[in-house]
Formats: structure tokens, C-alpha cells, sequence
């Protein structure tokens, strides 16, 4: 299978009228398709995007902090369409935050500004367009920059937390190269079944 489809994707007709199959699995491509109000929840530092899904390896030096913050604009770039569609109206809780979804769920205590995930949802549903809830983004630069972000992956227990579910082994750092095809082998081993590879908790 081609790198960059997803297996089974709903394939949207009008973008796939317009572009190629590879083009319309992308979230961000795929975006500007979607009539359908929206609120999306993303962090600017995704870490299953970045450690699980594109293979950094899970180490702290240079070259992978480059990475997170190539990331970041990218997903800042990304994102910033948000803004516009709908005449604004989609939401947007968008914390820079090495995280998954612990910080963005209803619970959470991650806040931008002072404001929560809950909150932000809360004004898109009511449809509060001059809510500064409505549009909320850190705008701070470094990964885990936000003092509200849940613990980071330089801790120690997420990155138990990432290696302790898998049924296979975290290449080091020599062999990361691996890391993709052995994820892929994850994903087959377990049928594609999401309860059972659920690595990020």
C-alpha cells in the first residue's frame, strides 16, 4: 500500500473530484470539503503523530527537537484554515502541548489563556462567534510551553507509558528507521483492532 493512504478511508466525493485519493486522506487537505460545522481539538505537538505514526525516535536531543518544531509550524499552518471556513464559525482548541488527547478532553485541565477545552466547545456549541473561547491557540513556541500541559514525554512514565502496551520492542535510536515497518507490523498483528493497540493509554 502507498504511504499516505489509510486503509478503508472514507474518500470524500467532492474532494476526490478535485485531487487524487492520496491527497483526500489528509485531514488538512480534506478540511475545506467538510460542510458539516466543526470543532477541532489538535495539539500543536501531537506525540502519537510525531513518535507513533511518523516514527521520531523517542530521545532527547537536537535533531528530534528540530523535528518537533518542524512539526508544530507545519500543524500551525495546517490549522490556521480554521480561521476562515464557515465565515469562522468552526471552533478551535489548538494548546501546544506534547501531547495525544489527555488535554483535550472534557476533564481536562489544560487551559490557553485561561481557557478550557471544555470551554472553547462550550462557545462553538452556542454558536458565540466574538468568544475569544471560540478561536483558542498557545502561541508560545516550544513544545510543552503551555504550564497547563499534562506531564511531557520527557518524563519518564509517558515513555514507559508508550513502550508498555506494544507487543513489540521501541527500536533505539540506531535503528529507528525500523520503527515505521515494525508499527505496520503492529497494526497487522493485531487485526486492526484499536483496543488492542491503543498505545497511548
Amino acid at each position: 500500500m502507498p504511504i499516505g493512504i489509510i486503509w478503508d478511508a472514507y474518500l470524500h466525493p467532492a474532494c476526490m473530484a478535485a485531487h487524487n485519493a492520496s491527497f483526500c486522506t489528509s485531514v488538512s487537505n480534506l478540511y475545506p470539503f467538510i460542510a458539516t460545522p466543526l470543532h477541532v481539538a489538535e495539539n500543536q505537538a501531537d506525540s502519537n503523530q510525531i513518535f507513533m505514526e511518523l516514527g521520531a525516535p523517542l530521545v532527547n536531543n537536537a535533531t528530534v527537537a528540530a523535528y518537533i518544531a518542524y512539526f508544530r509550524s507545519t500543524m500551525t499552518a495546517a490549522v490556521a484554515q480554521v480561521y476562515a471556513k464557515n465565515g469562522g464559525s468552526d471552533g478551535l482548541f489548538f494548546p501546544n502541548c506534547l501531547e495525544h488527547t489527555a488535554d483535550t478532553t472534557l476533564q481536562s485541565t489544560t487551559t490557553i489563556g485561561g481557557v478550557s477545552y471544555a470551554q472553547s466547545v462550550g462557545a462553538w456549541w452556542a454558536r458565540q462567534s466574538n468568544s475569544p473561547a471560540l478561536h483558542i491557540a498557545d502561541s508560545c513556541i516550544t513544545a510543552n510551553c503551555n504550564p497547563t500541559c499534562p506531564a511531557g514525554l520527557g518524563g519518564a512514565a509517558q515513555q514507559q507509558q508508550l513502550r508498555g502496551k506494544a507487543t513489540i520492542g521501541w527500536p533505539a535510536a540506531a535503528d529507528a528507521s525500523r520503527h515505521g515497518r515494525e508499527l505496520a507490523q503492529l497494526r497487522l498483528a493485531v487485526g486492526g483492532d484499536a483496543s488492542a493497540w491503543d498505545l497511548m493509554g
